[in-house]
């Protein structure tokens, strides 16, 4: 018998323009496909991604085999990476053609895949929608618990050079929750610079959802606008900065921004600018980092700011004090 299925935490992937309230409920396509929830036996969710890459499309699919957890994740892996077999055009493979797998191995309910170079090519999002359609799918098999990935047998490590994890199904969360990123109102710290442009001030406001707009993106556009009665502060922020799209996956927002986010700010240093929407996401969740994108392509600098490519935390030595 095929083990209860877990309830998976829902997945919300929200992007600029794009309101996703279809997202609580995931539809099914595909030859084998049972629209019906209540799947028993040897059926499992397949996870593909949807035609405009944003969310996920579950899938019920009967295993061909059976009783042997490594065989059944080569098949899984293998349908995750090839729509041929699907009706719906609707669906799109959430393993890229162009990544290989070389490998799976499982022991005591861990089982670590290897994928071949091709990994390494994926952008931060599309490694992030994989790996959330490879766990949340192969953590269904009986004998599989949490899974690991390494890359031509490499560990894949954070941004402290520290490996990733082990991951379970469930586990990862593309947002806190459905009421936090579209909530009507909520408290936030907001990070402007100060009359010289060379710290960051923290002024908390409360922000009210707007056009069903993520609230990591709310916070940048408020950024653009000093409140009234601060006077002394300045707008941190590129006027002309667009944000492209936003999505929070564990402890890490990721946002693609414009070009603008080059254009310098008069009176304001660079270090400032980024820092002012690192800080204020924080200031959602202690633990959170951001990782930026331009244009969907990491750059490792922007303008004197370096190292702009990697994980940023809040940074509290550019905070002014009190005494300043």
């Amino acid at each position: 018998m095929r083990k209860k299925r877990r309830n998976i935490q829902q997945y919300t992937l929200y992007f600029l323009a794009l309101v996703l309230f279809s997202s609580m409920v995931f539809s099914g396509c595909g030859s084998k496909a049972d629209e019906d929830e209540n799947h028993q036996g040897d059926d499992i969710f397949l996870y593909y991604l949807n035609g405009e890459e944003d969310d996920f499309i579950k899938v019920s699919y009967t295993l061909e085999n059976r009783n042997d957890p490594e065989k059944e994740s080569r098949e899984v892996l293998s349908l995750l990476s090839n729509i041929d077999t699907l009706d719906r055009s609707d669906c799109k493979a959430s393993i890229p053609k162009e990544v290989a797998v070389n490998s799976i191995k499982i022991s005591k309910g861990r089982e670590t895949i290897d994928f071949g170079a091709g990994y390494r090519q994926m952008s931060s999002l599309q490694e992030a929608l994989m790996r959330i359609s490879v766990v949340e799918t192969v953590c269904q098999i009986d004998g599989v618990d949490k899974v690991s990935f390494t890359v031509n047998g490499e560990e894949l490590l954070d941004h402290e050079n520290q490996p990733l994890s082990q991951i379970s199904g469930g586990q990862i969360i593309l947002s806190d929750d459905f009421d936090t990123i579209y909530s009507q109102e909520k408290k936030v710290t907001l990070y402007y610079a100060d009359s010289e442009g060379s710290k960051l001030v923290p002024v908390t406001v409360t922000l009210k959802a707007k056009d069903n707009m993520p609230m990591a993106e709310r916070i940048i556009q408020a950024l653009k606008t000093v409140p009234k009665g601060r006077e002394g502060l300045l707008s941190p922020i590129p006027k002309e900065l667009q944000v492209n799209q936003t999505q929070i996956v564990g402890n890490t927002c990721y946002i693609d921004v414009n070009t603008a986010i080059e254009n310098l700010v008069p009176d304001v240093e660079e270090e400032i600018t980024i820092y002012s929407i690192v800080n204020s996401i924080a200031s959602l969740d202690e633990n959170y980092s951001v990782q930026f994108t331009v244009e969907g392509q990491r750059i490792p600098s922007v303008n004197r700011f370096k190292n702009f490519d990697r994980l940023l935390k809040e940074n509290q030595d550019l905070i002014r004090k009190e005494k300043e």
